[in-house]
């Protein structure tokens, strides 16, 4: 899904629930890169439509878009991964990387 933070809809709050559902047997944890305009919105959905996941389940955005030639996006989202694999598994909570 590609589309301005600012146009997520409850329906794209459920294609993200889907995604991860769907491949939550195959990875340890999941990274999802966001716009910044509505990302506690989404944050605040996935934690009531995602309960008590012992996997992580981090939203990350920047400011600025990841075409974007500043180290910014990119570094933002290199440590949403970090934090991925750092987190333990009996930690059940919702995370923001911005």
């Amino acid at each position: 899904m590609n589309i301005d933070s600012t146009n997520m809809r409850p329906s794209d709050w459920m294609r993200i629930r889907d995604v991860i559902v769907e491949g939550y047997a195959d990875h340890d944890g999941f990274v999802i890169l966001h716009g910044t305009d509505t990302m506690s919105y989404t944050a605040a959905a996935l934690s009531y439509l995602i309960q008590d996941s012992p996997k992580p389940i981090v939203l990350t955005g920047s400011q600025k878009p990841m075409a974007t030639l500043l180290p910014t996006p990119s570094s933002t989202c290199t440590r949403a991964c970090s934090m991925r694999s750092t987190s333990t598994r009996t930690t059940s909570q919702s995370c923001l990387a911005a």
